[in-house]
């Protein structure tokens, strides 16, 4: 298909080209040039994208430039030069014109606002589920890809013929993995071995040790023959655009992998709303890298195991449309009275419901630090939620996290948004300059002075959940993940102070493969407790051997219940049953 678009652009410009400028030489060389375009760049073929127009308007440069050059001081017919003339008006008309007329917001501010559809207010506890912290996203892109190459290099006969490809986050049967291909390192590579690349690898987001080289699926062999390290038909990107999609808007070609392991490229299939502006996603197409078959769908028929449809950055651009047009084109000029715009960054979180969301604040237009909520956009569907709560930016939980860690010079990853007890939290990992993880910090999203950071993640949240509790906050059951409360007899206990911070880890004689670790601050009780009291403990049970309770009664003693524990009680009496 590009070859047929290149030669047909090709005989139109290089017969232009002949009609003004006389030599077939020039003809074969516009001929040359357009057809090697077409094959390069692979331009869109549909209303809206400026492909086309590009290669008009550098086709009328061209053959101005060459043209007056050569007929300076010669005669010619008035008919030569009318041609330029015309080319140039076609292509300055179809680059700059159309799309300026068509897409200029001060004449279509209301098309604009309306591409992210209907955002409508939230409730964060209630929406957006607790996290398991088991399940907490430790490792990001770049930890990943150093740890799948690292397992790449082991292999010393694999590891010099392919690379690791873009790897991509994906829920995989309930857990989260950073997947990448194996594409061929070099052009010599591709040569030797046409029939593909031998799998893909896929690296554990909660745990960097987790590291899969995958090669079989049910006792059968991958072999990805479509892939970014590929040439000619064997380029995805030339793949589809050869197989009936030149017409199609393609974009965020993203690697996922199905419920049986089987590997595919996810592309999204997008159209301009707004003239030649207002990208929207209207589906996908999905591309098998072993057989090459692709298939076509619509949002709501994609395949449940497509994770993301919407790209980040049409995600991003939408929602600065919305938060700027609301009163029209005008108001964001001159008053930008209730302006918004997204914060730096967007980031991909998942919640319990195995939907993926991006997040991203909003902040008034001149804000620096500061936001007045934040949105979570369904990555399949395009569904908004506003959650109208003041509170810092994602730069500034950044900077607030490397705090924490100053002496050190520990530089933290974008922070991902998790629920943690009812409270709308910054989660992020500090990283030292060889890349590899030291530390881990949660900051309040309402208040980023509100910190708890350490060397693990699970001390870092124990000390995230003292430091709430001392500004008056509390974490209530019903807003944890995995929320158990079990009654039991102490058989041991013990103290430890961290901090100015004080623990307490006891052990139940049943169960007897648990460690309970209760807050000093959590109750009164806590600190009187003795072996062979009988306690009632509330925790977050994420099968681990140490667990944080978020709430403590020691039925052998009788104390006046502390503030936070009588606002956890009528916070509980009052919930709807």
């Amino acid at each position: 298909m590009s070859i047929i678009i290149g030669i047909i652009f090709g005989i139109a410009f290089g017969g232009l080209a002949f009609l003004v400028l006389r030599k077939p030489s020039l003809a074969i060389l516009f001929f040359l040039g357009n057809l090697y375009y077409v094959w390069k760049f692979l331009p869109t073929i549909q209303y809206g994208f400026t492909d086309i127009p590009k290669l008009i308007l550098i086709n009328a440069v061209f053959l101005a430039i060459i043209a007056f050059e050569k007929l300076k001081g010669k005669s010619s017919k008035p008919s030569q030069r009318r041609l330029v003339y015309i080319t140039l008006a076609i292509g300055i008309l179809s680059f700059f014109i159309v799309p300026f007329l068509t897409s200029f917001p001060g004449f279509h501010a209301q098309k604009y606002y309306n591409l992210a559809g209907n955002v409508s207010v939230g409730e964060f506890s209630e929406d957006v589920a607790a996290i398991d912290m088991s399940q907490i996203r430790r490792v990001d892109h770049a930890l990943a890809r150093n740890v799948a190459e690292k397992r790449l290099g082991e292999d010393r006969g694999l590891g010099s013929r392919v690379d690791v490809g873009r790897m991509s986050i994906q829920a995989v049967n309930g857990e989260l993995f950073w997947v990448g291909p194996l594409n061929h390192s070099k052009f010599r590579r591709w040569l030797d071995n046409k029939d593909g690349t031998p799998g893909y690898v896929m690296v554990s987001a909660s745990n960097e040790n987790d590291v899969r080289l995958v090669q079989e699926i049910n006792g059968k062999k991958i072999t990805l023959k479509y892939n970014f390290g590929a040439f000619f038909q064997a380029y995805p990107r030339r793949y589809l655009y050869d197989n009936g999609y030149a017409t199609h808007g393609l974009t965020d070609w993203t690697f996922e992998i199905d419920d049986t392991g089987r590997p595919h490229y996810v592309v999204t299939d997008y159209k301009k709303r707004v003239g030649f502006k207002g990208a929207d996603p209207i589906g996908v197409i999905i591309l098998d890298v072993q057989t090459g078959e692709t298939n076509a769908y619509s949002i709501p028929d994609a395949p449940k195991w497509v994770d993301r449809i919407q790209p980040s950055y049409i995600i991003n651009h939408q929602l600065n449309y919305w938060g700027k047009y609301k009163d029209g084109w005008l108001n964001s000029w001159l008053g930008a009275e209730g302006v918004l715009q997204t914060t730096k960054g967007i980031s991909l979180v998942y919640g319990n419901d195995g939907n993926s969301y991006f997040y991203t604040g909003m902040q008034s237009v001149g804000a620096d630090e500061g936001t007045v909520g934040f949105v979570l956009v369904n990555t399949r569907t395009k569904e908004a939620r506003l959650y109208e709560q003041a509170g810092a930016t994602e730069t500034a939980a950044k900077g607030s996290g490397e705090d924490e860690f100053q002496d050190f010079g520990y530089q933290a990853t974008n922070p991902i948004l998790y629920n943690i007890g009812g409270v709308p939290t910054y989660f992020m990992t500090l990283k030292a300059s060889s890349g590899l993880v030291k530390g881990a910090a949660f900051v309040s999203v309402e208040d980023y002075s509100i910190v708890g950071s350490s060397k693990t993640v699970e001390t870092a949240l124990r000390n995230y959940n003292q430091a709430l509790r001392g500004k008056g906050n509390f974490i209530a059951p019903d807003d944890v993940a995995n929320f158990e409360s079990i009654n039991g007899i102490v058989s041991r206990i013990r103290q430890e102070a961290v901090d100015q911070n004080v623990t307490y880890y006891m052990l139940l004689e049943s169960p007897q493969n648990q460690v309970f670790a209760v807050a000093a601050d959590l109750s009164p009780e806590v600190r009187m407790t003795e072996i062979g009291d009988e306690v009632t403990i509330s925790f977050n049970d994420g099968g681990n051997t140490f667990v944080d309770a978020v709430a403590f009664d020691n039925t052998a003693l009788n104390f006046q219940l502390s503030d936070i524990q009588i606002a956890i009680d009528e916070r509980l009496q009052n919930e709807p049953k």
